[in-house]
């Protein structure tokens, strides 16, 4: 059974990866974060959260593109990404957890590492991570325990189970 630590460790490797990943997906691509050595179960894991975020980011292109320009910000500070990003997230698990929600909230963070990147900003996708984690282990990992931790939405994937 998992426990918060390991989720909240699982949670810091996963959205490192889709930072990342979102990056070279726009074709932003950088030095990759350093990370530890996966285990293969790990990158199925990344690979299926890349397939949900992106099958997110198809069905709602004008959600995921120019977060903080939606929002009416500039992401000129660490303070004001995690800010933003604080808002958003809250916003999006105002009505409840599900693990479509969770799925957008990392398509969300994707979305304002580009942001990050476009206005000059690269370094602050590290500290992004950081903000994205936090929020995690306050706000989702209880929840994410209780559900049975990460591999519960990577089985659902596997079985049909997830409604995006």
């Amino acid at each position: 059974t998992p426990t918060e630590k390991s989720v909240i460790d699982e949670s810091r490797q996963l959205i490192r990866d889709y930072i990342n990943g979102r990056l070279k997906k726009s074709n932003l691509t950088r030095g990759r974060l350093p990370d530890a050595k996966r285990r293969p179960t790990e990158v199925r894991f990344i690979f299926i959260l890349f397939l949900m975020g992106g099958e997110l980011e198809r069905m709602y292109p004008h959600l995921y593109r120019d977060v903080s320009r939606q929002i009416n910000i500039t992401l000129s500070s660490e303070s004001i990404l995690e800010t933003s990003f604080e808002t958003v997230a809250n916003e999006l698990f105002s009505t409840g957890i599900t693990w479509a929600r969770v799925v957008a909230m990392f398509a969300v963070a994707g979305a304002f590492s580009v942001d990050c990147v476009h206005q000059g900003h690269p370094m602050f996708t590290r500290r992004l991570v950081d903000i994205v984690v936090d929020f995690t282990d306050r706000k989702l990992s209880s929840w994410l325990v209780q559900e049975g931790g990460w591999v519960t939405i990577f089985k659902s994937f596997y079985l049909g189970w997830v409604d995006m």
